[in-house]
């Protein structure tokens, strides 16, 4: 059976505060129960993820560790271990209505991560307004979701097609600000430089629909 629909994810961008602790994002992953959510609000029409493609794509390795498992009392002790022996406010912004039960799920995201010391306030902007802002990298904490994936080579063309077309943009900005620009060799949606994206895989929980 090959998954197509679309691929969900969290994401939370090491730019800003908190998220820039890896122990703190690691602590989402385990504080969500993606295989309950799947089984109740997703009837079971749908797959977990254990990384950023799945079984079917080119690239997927059935081995891959770690694989971030339900674990509330892992979650909890990372999160202490980020420094926060109190808990830490967070904001999750969600779609509304524009993927499968996206708010939904969200909401049922909420009181697991607030049982493990993350306090979770859920924000749900116009659709036109939270795009815009994730493509430009000012959205911290997010669910969203991207088309199926059957080759990732697919997703690193549109990637540097959106880089040359910054590039382009800015052909007139100071040479060290092109650069910089350039160097941006993953989606501004993660937040990510090509220097982070060794920690792609500890982003947050995932699931793919069915």
């Amino acid at each position: 059976m090959f998954h197509t629909a679309e691929i969900m994810f969290l994401a939370m961008m090491p730019k800003f505060k908190p998220w820039d602790n890896k122990l703190l994002r690691q602590a989402v992953a385990y504080a969500i129960d993606r295989d309950t959510i799947i089984r109740t609000l997703l009837r079971g029409e749908a797959s977990r993820l254990d990384g950023p493609i799945g079984v079917g794509q080119y690239g997927y390795d059935p081995n891959l560790q770690p694989r971030y498992v339900y674990n509330p009392e892992k979650a909890r002790e990372l999160v202490k271990q980020a420094g926060f022996p109190n808990g830490v406010d967070v904001e999750l912004s969600t779609p509304v209505g524009r993927y499968t039960l996206d708010k939904q799920i969200t909401e049922a995201m909420v009181p697991m991560l607030n049982a493990v010391g993350i306090r979770t306030k859920l924000l749900t902007p116009e659709w036109a307004t939270l795009w815009a802002n994730v493509q430009v990298g000012k959205v911290p904490f997010y669910y969203m979701g991207r088309g199926g994936v059957v080759d990732p080579q697919d997703v690193g063309a549109r990637v540097r097609a959106r880089t040359r077309r910054r590039c382009a943009r800015r052909r007139n900005a100071p040479a060290d600000h092109r650069s910089e620009v350039a160097a941006a060799g993953f989606s501004n949606r993660a937040g990510l430089s090509r220097g982070q994206l060794p920690q792609v895989r500890d982003r947050g929980a995932r699931v793919a629909h069915a």
